[in-house]
Formats: C-alpha cells, structure tokens, sequence
C-alpha cells in the first residue's frame, strides 16, 4: 500500500496518465480497495494466475478466495468506475485466452518469458565448488516446498527407488525448505539422507549461487500439480541446458515437450515419477545448439512490451 500511496503523490505531482507495474498481482488488493479513486490509468504484468482451473483461480489466493476474487472479477469488468485499466500481460497463452472472456474490453497480451539465465561454472566445477560426488547422477528439486510443487511425491519417489535397488541409487540435491512436507516424508527423506541419496540445502542461497546449482544436476524435476504458468525453475534450467521431468498438462509441458528438453509424466504418482527417474537416468537429451530461440530473449520481451504500450497512445 505505500508504494500504491507513492504512486497517487507522484501523478499528481507530475500529471501522469498511465502507471505501469511490473506485479500487478502483487498490488490489486491495494488498487482494488481504491478502485474509484486511483487517478490514473492503469497497466502491468499479471504474473501469478495460478491454476486457472476453476472460477476465478487466475486471482492471486488473498482474503477470503471466493469474495475476493468475485471483487477483482467485478473491478476488472466494471465501466462506470474512477479506475481503468489499459493494459494487461501475461507470461502464457492460456491466461490471455481466458482473461479475454472475463474482461473483453481490457487488452491483453502474451510477453515471452526471458530464459536467459546462464550458469558461469560447468558441471565438474559447480560440484567442486558445492563438494556434490562426481560420479553420481543428480536429481534437483528446487524451490518451494509446498505440495503445489511436488517435493513430497519427490520423497516418496525416490524412496521407492531407493527400497528397490539401493546399490544403483540416483541422488536427490533438494535447494529450498523442507518445512512443508509431512512428518512420514520427513522420515523418508532422513533415510535418504542417511544412504547417501539424498543433499539437502534449505539455507539462504544467494542468486547467483542459486544459478549454479542448475548446472552441478543431470536433471531438473519439475513434478508440480496445478500448476500451468511459467516458472522461474524452467528458466534456470533451460539456462543451463538441462534436461527436466514434467507434468502432463501446462505451459511447462508444452514449452518440453515442443523442445523435446525432457520427459512428462503423471507427477502426481510417485511410482510413474520413480519410474521416470530410473528411465531419465539412461536416457541422454542435448539442447538445439539455437535454443533457446530469440522469440524468448530478454530484448523480445522489452520490443514486445514496448509496441504494445505505444500502440495504446
């Protein structure tokens, strides 16, 4: 709310027209609590649209869901009111297709979401520098732990394995809190731990840090479950050219499969994600020596931001 306060004094103290915020989700609630009296025009980036599998899911899960997203629904196709909106991005195709019928008369677009976060270390020097064995094939799981993202079918995946053959275990490199999961998962993953098949790092990482754990892994496993935006863990791994495990359905399957970068499977399953793991585990991918292509470059994303916003004035 005080950058939104921010905002008000500065366009009334410069007369301006349009505000653009980058996280427009991070800051509806503020505008909605002003929709009819924000002085200016407004446009941004939707970032987070969630699972966009039920009435309303796109809107960010503040308040009480339902009331909250029925307001912001209601904002957004609203005529008679102070606040306007110019323009709206999205990250995926599906979100533009859907906002479309919400809201038709705000325009809306796709921006390509910018892939270009490469690793400074190659493989051997990012396990140097992270004391990772080099001669084991690794697994990362990165980020949230929430069960949106599929760390807890991760556990019970790589247990399986583990219960089956330990001699020929794959090692699971975990960067992120592991406060989410279940006291049984908790335990499943100590025995890992303890068998040498499981890293865990839950302590701050630095960005840059963050980057080079992509490269130390064979694989990037992306089991998530109701998830069908883009994603930060997609971007740093395409950035480090390495081959991921996804769900079945999404923008992240579609970017995968179309690319041919790695394997989908029903992650929701831990016994059809073990088996994708043993299966990954033989299997060698190599990216196009073009990819990624500039329709996802950071200057496509700024042209075409830019055209859009110009096209509105």
């Amino acid at each position: 709310s005080s950058l939104i306060d921010h905002s008000i004094e500065v366009i009334k103290k410069h007369t301006i027209d349009n505000v653009f915020f980058a996280y427009l989700d991070n800051y509806i609630a503020a505008l909605l609590s002003l929709s009819d009296t924000y002085p200016a025009i407004v446009s941004g980036i939707w970032f987070h649209p969630y699972a966009l599998d039920e009435k309303y899911r796109w809107i960010p899960p503040l308040e009480k869901r339902a009331t909250y997203r029925g307001r912001v629904h209601r904002m957004l196709k609203a005529r008679n009111q102070a606040i306007k909106f110019s323009h709206i991005f999205f990250l995926v195709p599906e979100c533009v297709t859907r906002f479309k019928k919400i809201a038709p008369d705000i325009p809306c677009a796709r921006l390509p979401d910018p892939w270009e976060r490469q690793p400074s270390l190659n493989k051997q020097e990012a396990r140097q520098r992270f004391d990772l064995p080099a001669d084991r094939t690794i697994f990362l799981h990165a980020g949230s732990s929430e069960k949106r993202k599929g760390f807890d079918t991760t556990i019970r995946a790589f247990y399986k394995i583990y219960r089956k053959n330990p001699a020929k275990m794959p090692m699971l490199l975990r960067v992120g809190s592991t406060h989410s999961i279940k006291d049984s998962e908790k335990q499943m993953l100590n025995e890992l731990i303890t068998a040498n098949a499981a890293i865990i790092t839950n302590e701050y990482i630095p960005e840059q840090d963050f980057t080079e754990y992509f490269s130390a892994a064979d694989w990037i496993l992306l089991p998530y479950r109701k998830f069908r935006f883009s994603s930060g863990i997609l971007a740093n791994a395409i950035g480090a050219e390495r081959p991921l495990i996804c769900p079945t359905r999404g923008w992240i399957k579609d970017v995968i499969t179309s690319q041919q970068i790695g394997i989908s499977v029903n992650t929701t399953n831990s016994s059809c994600l073990a088996l994708a793991i043993q299966d990954a585990q033989t299997k060698e991918i190599r990216y196009d020596k073009e990819f990624p292509a500039e329709e996802f470059s950071p200057s496509q994303f700024i042209q075409n931001l830019r055209s859009a916003l110009i096209q509105e004035h």
